[in-house]
């Protein structure tokens, strides 16, 4: 993201506290989810920690002195509203996120079972940083919606802008090479997820039995998890427990297990913006994924691929699986539309110019 600024729209400077004050931000950090633990504990409840006033007004007050000292023109603040709700500064906002706190209540395991003084500070910090932002870009149509209608944003200053694929461009295969590549007499499934049940693993290993029951040899290839042995014992499945893209053996390994896939299986419970949908589209995946959250602005039907309700099990992905296989132009079709997706709007450049366009409707 910040390279795609640096590309697209200008000079980037990052504002980080730093030494003595970065460690007494960080201590009272602490403090508090020492303070939320025992609350848990005690009353059921809990705080969410980086969305609380006190820590709020006491990185305002920090960031206040770097970005004066930064000389910057405008203030980028990418999911970091607790930075810039109680910031004092004229400079002009422009707020990104890929959700709201209203819609992370009970969503996702942090924001679960929260006090109701702590669900009030959330809102207070995010209001202030919605209110005061001269442009809010949301990487999703879900979010969008919650900024309007929970918080009363004025939806002229809102932009939906979906993310891109934690690809090298380097690593992105050409259409040809991905057209060409190896077939394979089986349906070769790709999940890639460290949280087994939030990604929806089970009902992705529940796709493969069901597929094979079906007549349809297939293999689920799982990146990012460890399944228990002794519940997840199917002879074609694949298990590789990490990969560090950063590695450079290990990013080839990530292309290779792409480009050998025919389908990305996502049934995620609760997700914001997933990133692993542009990544799978860059190697012409089509997606198959629940409609939570913020997919479906990732996902066009019958385009990159299809979105279930959540109430989906491996059944029903089987079946459309095994429709798609059998029409051989629909399969390819969406090898392209996929592709097309990733070249399209689902990489970082087409997103810096899509921000850089932002910042000129906003004359900033």
């Amino acid at each position: 993201m910040m390279h795609a600024l640096q590309t697209h729209v200008g000079d980037v400077i990052v504002i980080h506290p730093q030494g003595g004050i970065a460690l007494f931000l960080k201590l009272v950090e602490l403090l508090l989810k020492a303070l939320s633990t025992t609350l848990y504990k005690t009353i059921g409840k809990r705080i969410n920690v980086h969305m609380t006033i006190t820590l709020s007004v006491l990185h305002g007050l920090v960031c206040s002195v770097l970005v004066k000292k930064s000389k910057a023109d405008v203030i980028f603040c990418a999911m970091a509203s607790s930075k810039v709700a109680f910031l004092r500064t004229n400079l002009p906002v422009v707020f990104l996120s890929d959700t709201t706190f209203k819609l992370m209540i009970d969503y996702y395991g942090p924001f679960t079972n929260l006090t109701n003084f702590s669900k009030r500070s959330g809102d207070v910090v995010l209001s202030r940083v919605l209110n005061r932002a001269a442009a809010i870009i949301y990487s999703s149509e879900w979010a969008i919606n919650s900024a309007v209608n929970d918080y009363c944003v004025d939806k002229n200053k809102v932009y939906l802008v979906p993310f891109g694929a934690n690809v090298d461009p380097k690593d992105i295969p050409t259409l040809d090479a991905i057209m060409s590549k190896r077939k394979s007499d089986k349906c070769r499934l790709l999940f890639i997820g460290k949280d087994w049940i939030r990604k929806g693993g089970d009902i992705a290993y529940e796709t493969l039995l069901a597929l094979k029951r079906a007549g349809v040899p297939a293999r689920l290839t799982v990146i990012g998890y460890r399944p228990a042995p002794e519940k997840y014992n199917d002879p074609d499945l694949v298990v590789i427990p990490y990969l560090d893209k950063r590695d450079p053996e290990q990013r080839k390994q990530f292309s290779e297990l792409c480009m050998d896939a025919d389908f990305f299986i996502f049934p995620t419970r609760a997700e914001c913006s997933p990133i692993a949908t542009c990544e799978s589209c860059a190697f012409g995946l089509p997606v198959l994924a629940t409609d939570v959250g913020g997919v479906k602005s990732y996902i066009k039907d019958g385009i990159n691929g299809y979105s279930f309700p959540y109430s989906a099990e491996g059944e029903e992905y089987a079946a459309v699986i095994k429709g798609v296989l059998a029409d051989k132009n629909l399969y390819h079709s969406m090898v392209i539309g996929a592709y097309n997706e990733y070249t399209n709007r689902l990489n970082w450049d087409a997103w810096g110019i899509s921000v850089k366009n932002v910042f000129t409707l906003s004359n900033l």
